[in-house]
């Protein structure tokens, strides 16, 4: 029996992302303030990020994007064009410090998780566009033809079926090794009428032609890859469902849950947590509903936010972010205080050691991005994120 079943496969840009209040710079934003942020893939690994405020009474003050895992910062920045280097899972961070009339200031923080494609074989997918395609079995072959477009005239055509070989135009024959499953995918290149450019989309349905059912463990693989920055985490779903209907549920190891294919999550202590993502299958090829699960260890680290204000420790520091120093003070009188600067791996760069009050830096060599800097006493500690932005 040969089964054709759909999958559509599309891009999303303007992913879900949990937004928080963050420490620092004012108290926590209340709920009236709602920050959301969107990115748009411009080809390679290029991407636009973008924030809108959704409130008329929040005045954003200072505004620091992070990226790379933190390595990389842009400051006072509405909106940044950045080099994620290629195709892969990534993790953005936007901190924002505001005012808002009457209640002084307050600090906002949301991340967002960004998946880049990889690129198809006629460029960058089109802004909107429908297609599809039906294929026939005879005489031991499979025949794959475009459905007549309804948006966009489609000027080729590119077929991937999925069990190692490829082909090119409409309609076209192509028998399989074995009975399957294969996942067939059609790219088409067409003109978008209104930037008179060509653009890309993709289209898949899996094929299948053996017995009527097949073992869930063939069927439904889950999986999911992570990116980390400081204490916020993005999980991307690559679990593997053959094509059928599915439903999701992650459980974060901190009691919170969700149902997204993607999402950034902040945790609020340290952790470790065990992220684990439970796949929920069901549809043509399975005799019964299927269930995978995979999980994962994640470690939170609690990071201050752009300013430090003192919060009952013995430490403090400004300016922060930073040019070029910043100095950090201390309350004890003669005791000698120990610091130590680290980059974001927790690699040591430097160390100081005074019986003063305080001390002055020069981090004009750093590269712009962020650091941990840790001061210790005989009975206190504090480790601050540092920004050096320029």
């Amino acid at each position: 029996m040969m089964r054709l079943l759909t999958l559509f496969c599309a891009a999303c840009w303007a992913l879900p992302f949990w937004g928080h209040p963050a420490g620092g710079g004012g108290a926590p934003c209340d709920s009236s303030v709602v920050v959301d942020v969107t990115y748009t893939p411009l080809g390679g690994g290029l991407v636009q990020l973008m924030f809108s405020v959704d409130t008329n009474e929040f005045l954003p003050t200072t505004i620091l994007w992070q990226l790379d895992e933190a390595a990389t910062s842009y400051l006072g920045q509405a909106s940044v064009l950045h080099d994620f280097g290629g195709p892969g899972n990534y993790i953005a961070c936007l901190t924002i410090e505001g005012l808002i009339p009457g209640d002084g200031p307050c600090t906002y923080q949301a991340c967002v998780a960004i998946s880049i494609p990889l690129p198809t074989v006629f460029g960058l997918p089109c802004s909107s566009s429908w297609n599809d395609f039906v294929g026939t079995f005879s005489i031991g072959q499979f025949t794959f033809e475009l459905v007549t477009p309804l948006l966009n005239p489609v000027l080729d055509v590119f077929w991937d079926f999925g069990d190692g070989t490829i082909g090119s135009g409409t309609p076209i024959s192509h028998g399989f090794n074995g009975p399957g499953p294969f996942e067939v995918c059609m790219t088409t290149q067409e003109l978008d009428p209104n930037t008179q450019d060509t653009c890309s989309s993709v289209t898949c349905h899996w094929v299948y032609f053996g017995p009527d059912t097949l073992p869930c463990t063939d069927l439904v693989q889950a999986s999911f890859e992570t990116a980390q920055q400081g204490a916020s985490v993005a999980l991307f779903n690559t679990s593997l469902v053959t094509g059928l209907d599915q439903a999701l549920h992650w459980e974060l190891g901190d009691g919170q849950t969700s149902s997204l294919p993607q999402l950034a999550h902040t945790y609020l202590t340290s952790g470790p947590f065990e992220v684990c993502l439970t796949v929920t299958a069901w549809g043509a090829l399975a005799a019964d509903t299927c269930t995978s699960t995979s999980c994962q260890w994640v470690q939170g680290a609690v990071l201050a936010s752009i300013s430090e204000a003192g919060g009952g420790s013995s430490f403090n520091i400004w300016p922060n972010p930073v040019r070029d120093r910043f100095t950090i003070t201390w309350t004890a009188e003669n005791e000698r205080a120990n610091v130590v600067l680290c980059d974001a791996l927790g690699r040591t760069l430097t160390r100081w050691s005074s019986v003063a009050s305080g001390l002055t830096m020069d981090v004009s060599d750093l590269v712009p991005g962020s650091y941990f800097l840790t001061g210790t006493l005989s009975n206190t500690s504090r480790t601050f994120r540092v920004i050096v932005a320029r």
